[in-house]
């Protein structure tokens, strides 16, 4: 089952809880947005590309959603929390 961002269906949601890269030298992508709405509360959702690969930076129906996302914590947010696209060299 797909999440859902603002009533849009995220199919490479349903894979961000995949087993992130464990080659030495390999780079995982996280991203994120978080903040608190006008009601006090806080929404976070993990906004990686599908297994936290890089190539899924490329794909253009995941950079139009990370845009949508921006724009969601830039409407939303009042400067709280925060978004971000962070790329990590595994380690172990």
């Amino acid at each position: 089952m797909n999440k859902k961002i603002n009533g849009v269906s995220a199919p490479w949601m349903r894979l961000t809880r995949s087993p992130k890269a464990k080659v030495l030298g390999q780079i995982t992508i996280h991203a994120e947005i978080e903040y608190t709405n006008a009601e006090g509360y806080s929404v976070h959702s993990d906004v990686c590309p599908p297994n936290c690969s890089p190539t899924g930076l490329q794909d253009e129906e995941y950079r139009k959603f990370l845009h949508d996302v921006l724009d969601e914590w830039l409407d939303k947010s009042k400067g709280t929390g925060g978004f971000y696209i962070s790329g990590k060299e595994a380690a172990e």
